[in-house]
């Protein structure tokens, strides 16, 4: 009985461990296999242990193939005999296929490139693979807030070219290098990829990125890289000038208000104008209401133009005329007449009159025109509390007022004196 259950299980042993029944140690690939690539060249890849260390390759040159051809520096070619690699192993080809757009999930677009790259390896198991390098993007660098800087993804997958719904384990893992002008590239700038049909997603960030950020990927050992262009996409600002037209020659002001798309930005925002005067030109914004303010004054006349630039965002401009101030100053004229006018109405209740009528219309004109001027830029030489802004009531009152007042300080400072020229 024990006899025969030993030669039971020595028969078992040796059927099990039949070649024909353990799984295969290596795949052959034939040239009829290599020409449904269209292959430019064929790299046999071996990976080191070590993510540290390139990989080992083999260049296969110069060698016929059978409605393709495998370009090389030699005159003479042979036929190409079949090649075998290892489950560590991997054939590298550069196809003249070329690339074409592909349906895909998983990266948020949708849409995916397969590239001309192929490679031929196969599973722990023994099971044939044949792939193909795709690609995809976030096709942009969008700022984030949170960071202070613009991000953007990159995604990459090994698509099994026989069965692209179904994810399986590579014998060894195919590294792609992933290279551009950012400041991070994370996880890892070389992609290490040991699943069929499955998306391995590589974050850029950059402060200042340039437009576009061009973004090289190299799968390793072959000399052909694969270039995706990222756009960017910043955050906006607005500038919107508080009226379309002021006074010039100085003689107005208008506000200034910059809005930031998003949330309050962190630093200060630039503001410049062509001619005129920006009353702060560094300016924060406020975090509660995400907009920052200031003023401007006129210089001549004619359009001027407001910029506002802050890093990341992208520049925004408004336009204000500056108008000749006909309506001011007609206003000025009529306020200090009619400020002349009072006071020597006053005057002439004087007995005897201590300064006379030249003097009083001379002073009283003088006074008018700088009190008004002088308020129009913001300083008020009258002890009486008036409004901002500009107005002709208003320019009409102050010029009245200088007219009527100026006589009176000086005549006041002066000594008494006889009347003169009537």
């Amino acid at each position: 009985m024990w006899t025969t259950c030993r030669r039971l299980l020595a028969a078992w042993a040796i059927i099990i461990s039949s070649p024909a029944l353990s799984a295969p140690t290596e795949r052959v690939i034939t040239a009829e296999e290599l020409r449904q690539f269209n292959p430019q060249s064929i790299e046999r890849i071996q990976p080191q242990v070590s993510t540290a260390q390139p990989a080992a390759s083999s260049t296969i040159r110069n060698l016929a193939l059978p409605g393709s051809s495998v370009t090389g520096s030699a005159v003479s070619r042979v036929p190409l005999p079949d090649i075998r690699i290892k489950p560590t192993q991997y054939l590298a080809l550069k196809s003249t296929d070329p690339a074409r757009a592909v349906e895909c999930a998983g990266t948020g677009s949708g849409k995916c490139t397969e590239t001309p790259v192929r490679f031929l390896a196969m599973t722990s198991q023994g099971s044939p693979l044949n792939l193909s390098l795709v690609l995809a993007s976030s096709g942009t660098l969008r700022f984030d807030s949170d960071s202070q800087r613009f991000i953007g993804n990159v995604f990459v997958q090994l698509r099994d070219l026989d069965a692209p719904g179904q994810v399986k384990k590579i014998g060894t893992s195919i590294r792609v290098a992933v290279n551009a002008d950012v400041d991070d590239i994370k996880p890892t700038a070389m992609v290490a990829i040991d699943r069929t049909n499955s998306f391995s997603d590589v974050t850029l960030e950059a402060s200042a990125p340039r437009d576009p950020t061009v973004v090289v990927l190299t799968p390793e050992r072959l000399a052909e890289p694969q270039k995706i262009r990222f756009g960017v996409t910043r955050p906006t600002l607005r500038v919107e000038v508080g009226q379309d037209s002021i006074l010039g020659y100085g003689l107005e002001t208008a506000p200034v208000i910059i809005h930031a798309e998003g949330d309050a930005p962190v630093g200060a925002v630039t503001v410049t104008s062509r001619t005129g005067r920006i009353g702060q030109s560094s300016i924060s914004f406020d975090p509660s209401t995400g907009i920052a303010t200031t003023f401007i004054r006129s210089r001549g006349t004619g359009r001027d133009t407001v910029s506002a630039s802050l890093g990341p965002f992208a520049p925004a401009t408004d336009s204000i005329e500056y108008v000749q101030p006909w309506s001011w100053l007609v206003a000025v004229l009529l306020g200090v007449g009619v400020g002349v006018g009072i006071r020597l109405a006053m005057r002439a209740k004087q007995h005897p009159p201590r300064t006379g009528i030249g003097f009083n219309i001379a002073i009283g004109c003088i006074g008018g025109v700088i009190t008004a001027a002088l308020y129009a830029l913001g300083v008020n030489i009258l002890p009486l509390p008036l409004p901002g802004g500009f107005s002709e009531v208003l320019a009409f009152v102050v010029s009245a007022l200088g007219g009527w007042v100026f006589p009176r300080w000086l005549e006041a400072l002066g000594p008494k004196r006889t009347a003169e020229g009537g």
